[in-house]
């Protein structure tokens, strides 16, 4: 009896003492690592060793270790590693740390969270990427669920992000019950602050016929109902965009025929303190706000907005008017040239010197049917636009250059890349999957896939967001409705290499 327990006292002291396990990541930034495991004493002499994800060999990266904790503080942001305890010739679990993998990947697969009684019709058909203070991506999607034996439909809005110290998405957040998003202007609006660490997220809910407005302090884990903004005279609420920057709330929307609005406030304050100011109308404008487009706000690296939106005006023109705060009158930023556009859409992005640019849909020119996406800019802040608008040509084949689509900005060139889907047209695709128009000023344009991998992809994808990371590389994230034989279907990431 003594001698087994004599055995068992010194396995469990060497378990406990003579090399280290359990390897794991503690916490994880763009600039340093923080590593825990158990065992491992100072006799054994604990080294951690690292390796860039994708190499062979690993490297010691300190001396001899008296504690089970390392904080690495040599780290480049943007590059994936990876870390294990070597104690003499044993050596721990390897653990992985960093921003998500380059080429594809797949977020979130479709599922039924509910009963099975359900069957899964429509996921991602809406969703909207942000970017963290570190580079990770956080995402708000759209999921659409049918009962199986009524027409009953389940709308929800669903939230996860890039958990960069356990290298992997995070498990869905259902954020709010949604009913159902608007078809002709987008329904969901994210953004995140890094200096209070938090999200907002409006919701423009057809049902109940309200914009809601949550937020979220605890990395997305939970959400709390802000605001609700109601009908006014007769006038719901409808197509937000929003920005939120040292906890002060940005919000445009539009009350269709009569105006579009600017919220403004502390997301900490009441939301009886925001103040929300009508922006006046084109010169031009005959009827008004049109009610079958988005808006787009943006914020420029001062924090003060500018202001995207439509305006109907005579002989079925529509001018899309861009305003910022103090100026009496918006100025026209491009229209649709007298043709009748019933979708329109909009984005609106500033580069890192404070000029704003804009990516539109719309109807402008006979000759061009199916390419209806255009580019303008401006290099005084919004007072003039370049005219016309660039256009932005199709991949050679004769699908169309459509909405949905995204505009990403280039920070170190003054170029940047619009991301659409292909929904019209007669086919015969050059390139495969959603498409991407890239320029190196912004004015002249080259279309074609992501990459060479897009194989198999489609290009009809009901939306489609593009942001570059701090690396200057491109986040792309979509729903992809064909079951691919490499990453099936769901919602699908790709990190440019």
């Amino acid at each position: 009896m003594q001698a087994r327990r004599t055995v068992a006292v010194f396995a469990a002291a060497f378990s406990t003492f003579a090399f280290a396990q359990n390897l794991s990541v503690k916490d994880a930034t763009a600039s340093q690592v923080d590593l825990v495991w158990t065992g491992g004493a100072a006799a054994a002499s604990p080294v951690i060793e690292r390796r860039i994800a994708g190499t062979e060999t690993f490297a010691a990266l300190t001396p001899a270790l008296t504690g089970p904790a390392f904080t690495d503080k040599s780290i480049q942001g943007m590059t994936t590693y990876q870390y294990r305890v070597k104690s003499g010739t044993a050596v721990s679990n390897i653990v992985t740390v960093g921003p998500p993998p380059f080429g594809y990947s797949r977020v979130v697969a479709p599922s039924k969270p509910f009963a099975d009684n359900q069957q899964y019709a429509g996921f991602g058909n809406t969703l909207e990427m942000v970017i963290d203070e570190n580079g990770d991506p956080a995402l708000i999607y759209h999921a659409r669920f049918t009962w199986r034996e009524a027409s009953e439909k389940i709308h929800e809005a669903w939230f996860t992000r890039w958990d960069r110290p356990r290298y992997r998405w995070t498990e869905p957040v259902r954020v709010a019950n949604t009913s159902v998003l608007p078809v002709y202007a987008r329904g969901l609006a994210l953004s995140y602050d890094p200096a209070s660490r938090s999200f907002a997220l409006a919701i423009d809910d057809e049902v109940d016929e309200k914009l809601h407005i949550f937020a979220s302090s605890d990395k997305g884990a939970s959400w709390s109902l802000k605001h609700s903004l109601s009908k006014e005279d007769d006038k719901r609420a409808i197509a937000p965009s929003l920005a939120l920057r040292d906890g002060v709330l940005h919000l445009s929307y539009v009350r269709p025929s009569k105006s579009c609005f600017y919220l403004a406030g502390k997301i900490s304050d009441d939301p009886s303190q925001w103040k929300t100011t009508a922006l006046p109308m084109l010169a031009t404008s005959v009827d008004g706000i049109s009610g079958s487009a988005s808006t787009a706000l943006a914020l420029d690296p001062s924090g003060v907005p500018g202001i995207a939106y439509w305006t109907e005006g005579p002989d079925y023109n529509r001018a899309l008017a861009f305003w910022r705060p103090g100026w009496k009158a918006p100025v026209d930023a491009m229209n649709t040239a007298g043709r009748q556009s019933d979708f329109l859409d909009v984005r609106l992005r500033f580069t890192p010197a404070g000029q704003p640019r804009l990516l539109a849909h719309m109807d402008r020119d006979a000759k061009l049917y199916y390419e209806r996406d255009w580019v303008s800019k401006s290099e005084d802040g919004g007072k003039t636009w370049s005219k016309p608008p660039a256009n932005l040509p199709r991949d050679g084949g004769e699908h169309s250059v459509d909405r949905p689509f995204d505009l990403a900005l280039d920070g170190q060139s003054g170029g940047g890349v619009v991301v659409f889907a292909s929904n019209g047209g007669q086919g015969n695709d050059k390139c495969f999957g959603p498409k991407i128009s890239r320029s190196p000023d912004l004015q002249s344009w080259k279309t074609c896939g992501l990459d060479t991998q897009s194989l198999g992809l489609s290009g009809s994808v009901s939306d489609v967001q593009a942001r570059y990371a701090p690396d200057n590389k491109l986040y792309v994230v979509w729903p992809e409705p064909l079951m691919t034989k490499r990453y099936g279907n769901g919602i699908l990431f790709w990190r440019q290499p």
